[in-house]
């Protein structure tokens, strides 16, 4: 086995993927089969990307930070450290404070905030991605923009709605008095109430109030420090090795190509080995967990690049040595977001159906026990209640071990038949307090034998365990840097009403709690079914769900568009 260092030939590329893809169709196809009937609200048109009450497919990676970076997360009550592996999604906010610079991903569009500028997310899905910007400085580069998908940035002043690939910048004034529009490459159109004026590459704009008044218009100027910074990391990502194997749309696969090798494996193609990792070492055990809706209990790793690896793909073995295997490209099928690719262990005697039996100090305890899931092998949280066809999304790209055709289709491995169970080291158990309160699991790990457990039931996807107040942002640390007070009320233009973070109406969690998911001495479940009152989120019509817009988001409806780019909106 060699590093691979050149890219595949195009026909090599297009024989392995037409080879993953036939097998892996054939393992999905059995596996809808064997899934139950999705609810009568969960039907959609043939051919969406995603049916009503499923998770979304996409979420953001906040990847670097410098200064004082804080967030507060849907659902969690105060303002803390962002974590570089924590995932964004709607509801989460974001602050730069003064001298601090941040970067995060949605899919391949790059996402770079400047010192003093405040980020909210007010939708994210597979289709549409709304960010609101009340003070500082966005810019974002744009690989590409699917038909049929939308990207938008609110402001106190306008609307930016991208039209397509392009480099694209928006300063607001610290007063919010006006939004300063740069389009370096690509075309985008600002919508106010007063109509829409389009953009095209190389302009730049000032508009003041809320009715598209141009202060200033002029061509775009030189780049500045914070452009420039922002072409660097462009540049590296242009440059990435691992882009050959993993598609951009991967949030994380950049930070792979420092922190390990790409190898060719005749079992499983092109894998990710990690470099410098101490012996014993396996996937999922360096991390804590988070509960983050609608998904329920998600990973958050410790290294660097630990993203991509465990939220897409899977984990094998590999000539004695951990792999990440990423699974073919398929260009017409985007990747799709999972909360952590593991299989639990339960059942061992415990009475629970998440439970293991841990001895702790000569005494007895609950906890929780899981480790990674092995090519082939479908990940179906059988909590979920999502429909057939998300579970054949996410799973779309798993990967079949040429070799090993009996792969259990529809996941009840009552007789351990999943790869990685029985490999030394693989599995991961912590007490099942420090599981739920999100404690660094490389801290409370214990040494466990699998034989040890009789009759164990081993299940993919997420304990059945409720959230407690612990689960929401642990191991984050309380900040004094955060927004004034004052942003979190000014208004922005936008030309589409935000949703409700899921957070704000917590279905998993409540299902959890009342099943009786709950772990002894760890603190009462905490069931969100409503903003909470210092959320900039207004109440929500049950009904709805998120239809009503904010108290402090402008809706205008796009109008007919003036002609020529860059001319004063008509009256």
């Amino acid at each position: 086995m060699t590093p691979c260092t050149s890219p595949l030939s195009p026909l090599r590329r297009t024989r392995r993927a037409q080879a993953h893809t036939l097998i892996a169709g054939a393992v999905l196809a059995a596996f809808a089969l064997n899934l139950a009937s999705p609810p009568a609200h969960a039907q959609a048109a043939p051919g969406a990307v995603a049916q009503a009450g499923d998770p979304p497919g996409r979420v953001a990676r906040l990847d670097y930070t410098a200064g004082a970076v804080t967030t507060e997360p849907a659902g969690a009550t105060d303002w803390s450290y962002a974590q570089l592996n924590r995932p964004l999604t709607t509801g989460d906010q974001l602050w730069n404070d003064t001298n601090a610079r941040s970067e995060m991903h949605i899919g391949s569009t790059a996402v770079r905030m400047g010192p003093q500028t405040s980020v909210d997310v007010l939708n994210l899905d597979d289709a549409s991605a709304q960010l609101k910007v009340a003070q500082g400085t966005l810019s974002t580069r744009v690989r590409e923009l699917p038909p049929g998908s939308a990207y938008e940035i609110d402001t106190p002043n306008l609307a930016l709605g991208v039209s397509g690939p392009g480099d694209y910048r928006v300063d607001v004034a610290p007063d919010g008095s006006s939004t300063t529009v740069t389009v370096r490459s690509g075309s985008a159109t600002v919508y106010g109430e007063n109509g829409q004026t389009p953009m095209q590459a190389g302009q730049q704009i000032r508009f003041a109030g809320t009715d598209l008044q141009q202060v200033a218009s002029d061509a775009a100027p030189p780049p500045d420090a914070f452009d420039q910074w922002a072409l660097a990391r462009d540049a590296a990502e242009d440059r990435s090795v691992s882009a050959r194997y993993v598609s951009r749309d991967v949030p994380g696969y950049q930070d792979l190509d420092a922190n390990g090798t790409w190898r060719d494996s005749p079992q499983y193609g092109e894998v990710w080995v990690p470099n410098a990792v101490p012996s014993g070492w396996a996937p999922y055990h360096d991390g804590h967990w988070v509960w983050q809706a609608p998904w329920g209990w998600t990973w958050v790793d410790d290294a660097p690049w630990g993203f991509a690896p465990y939220h897409y793909g899977r984990w094998a073995q590999v000539d004695d040595s951990w792999a990440w295997v990423p699974g073919p490209m398929v260009e017409a099928a985007p990747p799709v977001y999972a909360p952590a690719l593991v299989a639990f262990v339960g059942g061992g005697g415990g009475g629970s159906d998440w439970g293991v039996n841990l001895a702790i100090g000569g005494a007895a305890a609950a906890g929780v026990a899981w480790f990674a899931l092995g090519p082939g092998e479908p990940w179906h949280p059988h909590w979920g209640g999502w429909s057939p066809r998300y579970y054949e999304r996410v799973n779309q790209n798993v990967v079949v071990n040429n070799y090993r055709r009996d792969v259990n289709i529809t996941n009840i491995n009552v007789h351990n038949t999943y790869v990685n169970y029985r490999v030394p080291g693989a599995v991961t158990a912590v007490p099942a307090t420090a599981f739920v309160h999100g404690q660094s699991t490389s801290r409370f790990a214990q040494h466990v034998d699998p034989r040890q457990w009789q009759n164990a039931r081993i299940q993919s996807g997420t304990p059945g365990i409720a959230p407690v107040k612990g689960s929401f942002g642990p191991n984050m640390r309380r900040a004094d840097y955060r927004p004034p007070a004052s942003l979190n009320q000014r208004q922005v233009v936008a030309t589409r009403a935000p949703v409700a973070p899921p957070a704000f109406h917590d279905n998993l969690a409540q299902r959890f709690a009342h099943g009786g998911g709950m772990v002894p001495g760890a603190g009462a479940p905490v069931v969100r079914v409503s903003a909470p009152s210092h959320a900039s989120f207004s109440p929500f019509s049950p009904a709805a769900h998120g239809g009503a817009p904010q108290q402090n988001v402008r809706v205008v409806t796009p109008r007919s568009p003036v002609i020529g780019a860059g001319a004063r909106p008509n009256g």
